[in-house]
């Protein structure tokens, strides 16, 4: 299961938001969550949640998008959303508090995977528009710009790491996704994302994407873009990394 949730949020006192907000809000999460089921996800190194915020014009409101990866997820984290009109920041010393609340309805691994991989028109052109830092790790080194391989590789990961019923076949396959797939065009600044007393390089900006070959892969370059903007792409998603908007055209 996949659930996407929005939350229109502004400060108690008038204090300018910042996409860099993402390392405490993750916090603020899993403090008011469920902590036996936080404990565990710990025990298991897994981190079913992807969050940033989105910054609007002005610096007052932001867009706090979560995305919860699992039933379990949606249940326990579901919850605390459910509960809470603010929530308060010790790191920021303001408490953020909740305009809007949007929670979209939770769609099945099946009925998410259907959508791209056997229904609609095969899209072959993609723009990703990205909200927050995007960042890459290859070799233990950080990696700003946002090659093919990079990208498609951190969405690979994801979706293996999260499908419970529709898994990728070998990584022959996924090579082949990565050949066909072309960076056509970019608009993209390079940034750092300040975490844990050091700074993230990355980037944020546009990029458009072409998809060539057969319709099969074509498919699963789209069902895998779709996925990231679920999962958020690269590195400390969970920590408001990583987060896109998917703009498709059906037109090859």
């Amino acid at each position: 299961m996949l659930q996407q949730i929005k939350l229109r949020v502004k400060t108690s006192d008038g204090q300018k938001l910042h996409s860099n907000w993402g390392y405490s809000l993750y916090g603020i999460l899993c403090q008011h969550t469920d902590t036996d089921y936080i404990a565990e996800l710990h025990s298991r190194n897994e981190t079913p949640v992807s969050q940033y915020l989105e910054v609007l014009p002005g610096y007052q409101e932001a867009i706090w998008h979560i995305s919860l990866l699992g039933e379990e997820a949606i249940h326990y984290f579901g919850q605390t959303i459910a509960a809470y009109d603010s929530f308060y920041s010790e790191h920021h010393q303001t408490a953020l508090q909740i305009v809007d609340k949007q929670i979209g309805s939770p769609i099945s691994e099946h009925d998410f995977c259907m959508q791209y991989l056997t229904e609609g028109e095969t899209v072959r052109r993609h723009e990703l528009e990205f909200v927050t830092p995007v960042g890459f790790k290859s070799q233990e080194q950080y990696q700003i710009f946002p090659t093919v391989e990079l990208m498609l590789k951190s969405l690979w990961r994801s979706w293996q790491a999260y499908a419970r019923e529709v898994r990728l076949d070998g990584e022959d396959v996924r090579d082949q996704l990565i050949q066909y797939t072309q960076i056509r065009d970019y608009q993209l600044k390079s940034v750092r994302y300040p975490l844990k007393g050091s700074k993230i390089p990355a980037c944020k900006g546009k990029i458009i994407l072409q998809v060539h070959g057969p319709e099969p892969l074509a498919r699963i370059v789209s069902m895998l873009l779709a996925f990231g903007a679920y999962s958020g792409m690269g590195m400390k998603t969970a920590l408001g990394m990583g987060g896109y908007r998917l703009n498709t055209n059906e037109k090859a």
